[in-house]
């Protein structure tokens, strides 16, 4: 269950950052609308997939660095 809390905090950290992006790009240019899309959201999810499949190497390498220790 770790790794699945570690993807959906994935996920959060690359929604906020997109989010936070135009957000900034909203005020800064002063865009006429704020809206945030599907593509937003599919890219979110490329961080969830990416901080799973991260943090499942990690656990399948601990039980092997500890194998190949002596």
């Amino acid at each position: 269950m770790k790794i699945l809390k570690h993807g959906i905090d994935g996920f959060l950290l690359f929604f906020t950052i997109i989010v936070a992006a135009k957000l900034l790009n909203y005020f800064i240019i002063g865009d006429k609308f704020f809206s945030i899309e599907k593509s937003d959201f599919y890219l979110a999810l490329l961080g969830f997939v990416y901080v799973v499949l991260l943090k499942s190497v990690e656990n399948f390498r601990k039980p092997l660095n500890n194998y190949f220790k002596d």
